[in-house]
């Protein structure tokens, strides 16, 4: 992403650098929605953010701590944390 928040690719064929998506949550199921759908889609996320929300910030944290351990971090002796917007989330180690 650049600095703007815009997705940005790659077009080389340096196999070193990864360009594009991949599947980072395989627990997760990820759906594609039309652009005809949003608005529902919105107006359900608002009206059950108090269910999705606890469930999504669990599925993030869980992943980054995962990846915080397989990298190492915990060899640093500090202390991790991920937070969502304003909210800090349980420190990790």
């Amino acid at each position: 992403m650049d600095k703007e928040a815009n997705e940005v690719f790659y077009e080389r064929n340096d196999t070193t650098i990864f360009a594009g998506s991949v599947e980072v949550l395989p627990e997760v199921e990820y759906y594609q929605i039309n652009e005809s759908q949003l608005d529902d889609f919105f107006d359900f996320y608002e009206q059950n953010e108090d269910v999705l929300l606890p469930q999504e910030h669990k599925v993030f944290t869980d992943w980054f701590s995962e990846c915080w351990g397989k990298a190492g971090g915990g060899l640093l002796n500090l202390p991790s944390y991920s937070s969502f917007s304003t909210m800090i989330i349980n420190p990790l180690i």
